[in-house]
Order: structure tokens, then sequence, then C-alpha cells
């Protein structure tokens, strides 16, 4: 994949390289083959691109599965580069469901300082208490995790609303999540002290589970 090609033929060849790693997200020479086609992809955000829009979706769903510390860096840079204010101002427009709060969330993490970033903030809060208000647990989860990505807002509070999901209902998702919002080191005390680590234990040696919970 070089950017004489991707010039060509505008995003396709990089979402269509992300695209596949999504199904191989561990392949190690799947990941770096789309490390470079990030490169390419943030170098073409600069443009009038084509498919901006879909080839920013392609980045967050590589995101939400390939872990290399690379990629992600990577990803993050490419993103600020296609996530234009326009489409971070739909992505604010409707947040009525989980996929679309957290792509919001997505969307601040390559833009934590753009002139909108406070306003979305002040979104993603305000759909947090509704989703509290009426127990919609995987919509709070989502907006939890979109304010951490964010870096501007606190989420130590909602560490025990993570551990009563992981006890009342341990899916991947649940700690998918609670892994990412662990990386806060507020959060993570509060989990701790919070007896995380005894409720973590068992969901590690649950064999279907196993891998998401160490």
């Amino acid at each position: 994949l070089t950017a004489s090609v991707a010039a060509r033929n505008g995003a396709k060849p990089c979402v269509a390289a992300l695209t596949r790693v999504t199904d191989c997200p561990a392949h190690r020479r799947a990941v770096r083959g789309c490390t470079e086609a990030l490169r390419v992809l943030g170098r073409l955000g600069r443009t009038d691109l084509r498919g901006r829009a879909s080839a920013l979706d392609a980045v967050f769903a590589a995101m939400d599965v390939v872990e290399d510390a690379a990629f992600q860096a990577q990803a993050v840079r490419t993103a600020s580069k296609l996530a234009t204010d326009a489409l971070a101002r739909k992505a604010m427009q409707k947040l009525a469901s989980v996929d679309a709060i957290k792509k919001l969330g997505r969307v601040l993490e390559c833009r934590t300082d753009a002139p909108w970033a406070a306003e979305a903030v002040d979104i993603l809060t305000k759909t947090l208490r509704r989703a509290l208000h009426e127990e919609d647990h995987a919509k709070a989860r989502a907006c939890v995790v979109a304010l951490h990505r964010s870096r501007k807002h606190a989420t130590e509070d909602y560490a025990g609303m993570f551990l009563d999901e992981l006890r009342r209902h341990p899916t991947r998702d649940v700690i998918r999540d609670t892994a990412t919002l662990v990386s806060n080191e507020a959060f993570r005390a509060a989990l701790i002290s919070s007896d995380g680590v005894n409720v973590l234990l068992p969901l590690a040696r649950d064999a279907a589970l196993a891998d998401a919970a160490e």
C-alpha cells in the first residue's frame, strides 16, 4: 500500500486494510501493514479526501480491537486529521445509541483540545445523567468511557457502578470497558479500594472471559 495508490483511489485501500485487520487484530504482520496504512490515511486526511467519514469509522473500529501500542498511537494521530470540526459537530448531534456515544468518545480522544470539546463533554455528562436515571446500564457505561477518553472529566466516582456490573453481568464488553478505565490512576485506586481485585479474580479463572479479564 503506497501513498500514490491511495492518492488515486482516495481512502479505499486504507479502509480495506483496516477492515481486514479487525478480523485478525493480533496478527503482527497485518497490524504492521495497517499501521502504515494509517500513516498514509493521515497524510490524505490533510486533503479534500473522498470518503472521510467512512475512513474515520474504519479507524475507530480498528482501534476497538487492535491492542498494539504503536498502532493505537498512530490511529489517534490519523483520526485527528480525519475528524474535522464538521464531523465532530455531527457526532454531537444525536447520541441515541451506545455506538453513537462511543464514536463521540473516540472523536474527543483524538481532538481533546478542539474548541467544541467542552460542549461535547457537557453533552456526554447530560446523556450519562439521563442513562443513570433510566437505568440504561450500557449507555451509562459508554458515557463514562467516552468521558474518560476526553481526558476532561473525572470517572472514579463510577467505579462502583462498573463493579456492580462485573458482579451481576460480567460480559466481555463490561470487562473491556473496565480495562479501559483502569488506565486512569484515580479510577484504578477507587476500583481497588472497593475490592475490585477480588471481583476480577474469579473472572480471570472463567475460560470464556479469562483473556478479557487478564
